[in-house]
């Protein structure tokens, strides 16, 4: 249980950054190397309320999310806010991956920054080829895990070539971000299209065949639960 979080809500809500960082207090953490991870959940780093949640939502994975949702103005926040978090959770049965934002737009800080509160992995958007990933893999944590999301033609291309050491471990298929890198049409994107059958299958029968996890796109209509479940 947070003692202080009254303070850590203060200091966001009056947006005093520097006092917010002196509240992120690097630690060691035992890191969660768990792989059989079947449920994950995405939580907004900017929503405090969420993340004080970590140790009681029942799923297997969360993804601490700096990148999509988590507006410009509000991500330096998010960074501290998330390193807050994972020094409180110094052991945590739920696997805590952070997503960065692309390297390119502050990706390689982010990482660098949260090495010293050791994230059990790392999940990199924008991914596209082996270089970037030995880029990240350089700086990393040596004990932090690397995940990679799959959502540009060039990480398509390269799929079979970006585990590039065992630290690289599970890939995400970010279908929507795919489709509009390769300028395919979205309206594709149903459960009997035939170029959908093939990419889905392409990306699990690679994954398989190099030794990563392979995690699905996410399914957002999640009130049509018939159709969710023909997925």
């Amino acid at each position: 249980m947070l003692n202080n979080l009254q303070e850590i809500k203060n200091a966001y809500e009056e947006r005093d950054l520097v006092a917010l960082d002196a509240l992120a207090i690097p630690t060691y953490r035992v890191i969660n190397k768990r792989e059989d991870f079947r449920s994950a959940l995405m939580l907004s780093c900017n929503k405090i309320e969420h993340l004080a949640k970590i140790e009681t939502v029942e799923a297997d994975c969360i993804i601490l999310n700096l990148e999509d949702g988590v507006s410009k103005e509000d991500k330096p926040f998010a960074l501290v806010l998330c390193a807050i978090f994972l020094s409180r959770n110094k052991r945590c049965d739920k696997k805590l991956v952070v997503r960065v934002n692309a390297l390119n737009e502050g990706g390689y800080e982010e990482i660098t920054y949260l090495n010293q509160f050791m994230p059990d992995a790392i999940r990199v958007p924008k991914i596209q080829n082996a270089i970037e990933v030995k880029s990240v893999y350089e700086l990393l944590n040596k004990d932090t895990g690397l995940h990679l999301s799959i959502e540009t033609s060039g990480a398509w291309k390269n799929l079979s070539s970006l585990k590039i050491d065992k630290k690289v471990t599970t890939f995400y298929l970010g279908i929507l971000d795919l489709f509009a890198d390769m300028k395919l049409p979205q309206s594709l994107i149903n459960v009997d299209n035939p170029t959908v059958l093939y990419i889905l299958s392409h990306f699990l029968v690679t994954c398989k065949s190099i030794g990563i996890k392979p995690v699905s796109f996410v399914y957002q209509e999640f009130k049509n639960l018939n159709m969710f479940e023909k997925w």
